[in-house]
């Protein structure tokens, strides 16, 4: 009616429509952050917090150019079970790291838009298939014994002090490793099966690097 007063609206539904406004947000906020389901593979996001493109691998990527997400990835879903293996160097060189479960925030682990290659060194699943590689101070697998079950940088750093010292490993069935004579996986020697002597292929005592290969493309 003309002249009429405006309804007056109370406080108490002004402070249930504030409140939902904030639910609401809050909702969007986490929906953003949930990780989506992997159940294979790595799945690699541009932006922090699983969001923005996305992709999935399943086998190992030496050059990730092609797939238009080389230095563009800023978190990251790693299948049930999985350890995949991220480089900032084509070919699986340079800094590598090994990741498994969610990461949402790789800029707080020094790796936001560095990838350049990744490769699977764990599998998951009822037919896991545990990495290990032994390596001895001794030839003949004797001596001080080392067991690695993943990508191992620099034997000279943290609790592994094996630098420059194997002269035998140990390899399981089926499985193959690349061990190096420098640290970060330089100069590096694929192994298959037990070598009772690394001095036939001229690494015997100067290996400081070793990482598994499993998931490489045939």
């Amino acid at each position: 009616m003309p002249g009429s007063l405006p309804r007056r609206v109370s406080p108490r539904v002004i402070r249930t429509s504030i409140l939902l406004s904030l639910v609401g947000i809050a909702s969007a906020t986490l929906a953003g952050q949930r990780p989506p389901n992997t159940s294979a593979g790595i799945t690699v996001f541009e932006d922090v917090n699983f969001a923005g493109n996305r992709a999935t691998f399943v086998r190992d990527t030496p050059d990730l150019r092609p797939s238009r997400f080389d230095k563009r990835i800023s978190s990251i879903v790693v299948g049930p079970g999985e350890l995949w293996e991220v480089c900032d160097g084509r070919d699986y060189s340079g800094r590598c790291e090994a990741f498994s479960g969610e990461v949402p925030d790789l800029v707080r682990r020094n790796w936001n838009d560095k990838i350049q290659s990744l490769r699977l060194v764990r599998s998951g699943g009822a037919g896991n298939r545990v990495a290990r590689i032994e390596l001895f101070a001794g030839t003949r697998y004797s001596g001080q014994r080392l067991i690695l079950n993943g990508p191992t940088p620099d034997f000279s750093k943290g609790d592994v002090k094996f630098n420059d010292r194997a002269m035998s490993v140990r390899v399981p069935a089926g499985q193959s490793w690349e061990i190096c004579v420098g640290a970060n996986y330089d100069d590096c020697r694929v192994i298959d099966r037990d070598v009772p002597d690394l001095a036939t292929l001229g690494i015997s005592r100067v290996v400081s690097s070793a990482r598994p290969r499993f998931g490489r493309d045939r």
